[in-house]
């Protein structure tokens, strides 16, 4: 959930070093409230799909909303007999 590998560029991200999909935090800290996080220079979203800031998830609780991701992910690969 947490990537503390750099994001320097694109190149360093977790989908650019062999990760399928990635959903979590680049930066060290993240609120599990509204996944923003508060650094010297400046406050932004960091809670991320793949690349992109995943947005409109603002005030929903971490654990909520990875747990419907996880289902939603279960039922594809048992669905499609993946696993």
């Amino acid at each position: 959930m947490q990537w503390h590998l750099g994001f320097f560029k694109y190149d360093y991200t977790p989908t650019k070093r062999g990760f399928d999909s990635f959903l979590g935090y680049w930066l060290g800290a993240g609120d599990y409230w509204d996944h923003s996080e508060s650094e010297p220079d400046g406050w932004g979203l960091d809670l991320r799909n793949n690349t992109k800031v995943y947005i409109g998830m603002e005030h929903r609780w971490n654990k909520l909303l990875l747990k419907k991701i996880v289902l939603s992910v279960w039922t594809y690969f048992t669905l499609y007999d993946i696993i």
